[in-house]
């Protein structure tokens, strides 16, 4: 057996050990990386995420000081970052003299 043969053998043998490799790789079920239920607070802000679905999450922006939450969300089309809700929950926010009564 010549060097040349020997060459084409460890070569043939190193493709055919890649190539089975990468089946095994490809075959195996990938875990989509998650990070939901984070909370991060500075000061007077807390910073918390969370997963509405496999393809959404949101970003909850609360400011204790004011009393109000803001609810961010990624759209995916436009590559933006867009408010979807905000919500006021300081003082007075659920007073019952300024809330509109029920008609009967």
């Amino acid at each position: 057996m010549d060097r040349q043969s020997y060459a084409i053998g460890c070569l043939s043998l190193s493709a055919v050990i890649l190539l089975v490799g990468l089946f095994v790789v490809g075959a195996l079920e990938t875990q989509r990386a998650e990070a939901s239920d984070m909370l991060s607070t500075a000061g007077q802000y807390i910073l918390l995420t969370g997963a509405v679905s496999t393809t959404n999450d949101l970003v909850y922006l609360i400011d204790t000081r004011k009393g109000v939450m803001a609810v961010y969300k990624l759209n995916e089309t436009t590559h933006e970052i867009q408010r979807t809700d905000f919500l006021n929950f300081g003082e007075g926010a659920d007073d019952a003299k300024n809330r509109p009564r029920p008609k009967p």
